[in-house]
């Protein structure tokens, strides 16, 4: 099983930035989940930890724009996972709209399509 756990880190911006933050949290992590070893037996063991990765929730959206599974981190559409929207075609303002799931990480998103832009 996998779950993604999401931190906000504040820290002092005139001593170091984001990507200064994520490789001293990896090391932070990783050396406190291997100290703490034998109460993680409860648990099913050591849980494996992944790489911190800096999303800049500054833009609109924020960590939704950012693909933690993609090689450059942004999501990348899977042609094959392209359906109507829910609800499309029951309101004259959905009739275009269309779900497209990332193909990396399986996150839903929709887009609209110009019907005058479709080529047959």
């Amino acid at each position: 099983m996998k779950a993604r756990l999401y931190l906000d880190v504040q820290f002092n911006g005139r001593k170091t930035d984001a990507e200064g933050i994520a490789p001293a949290m990896d090391n932070v992590v990783k050396t406190g989940m291997t100290t703490l070893g034998d109460c993680w037996n409860e648990y099913g063991g050591v849980p494996k930890v992944g790489k911190f990765l800096v999303l800049d929730t500054a833009q609109p959206g924020g960590s939704e724009h950012v693909c933690p599974d993609s090689p450059d981190h942004r999501h990348h559409p899977d042609p094959a996972s392209v359906k109507p929207a829910d609800g499309a075609g029951n309101n004259r303002g959905t009739d275009w709209i269309v779900d497209i799931n990332c193909r990396y990480c399986g996150r839903s998103g929709s887009t609209r399509i110009d019907p005058g832009k479709i080529e047959f």
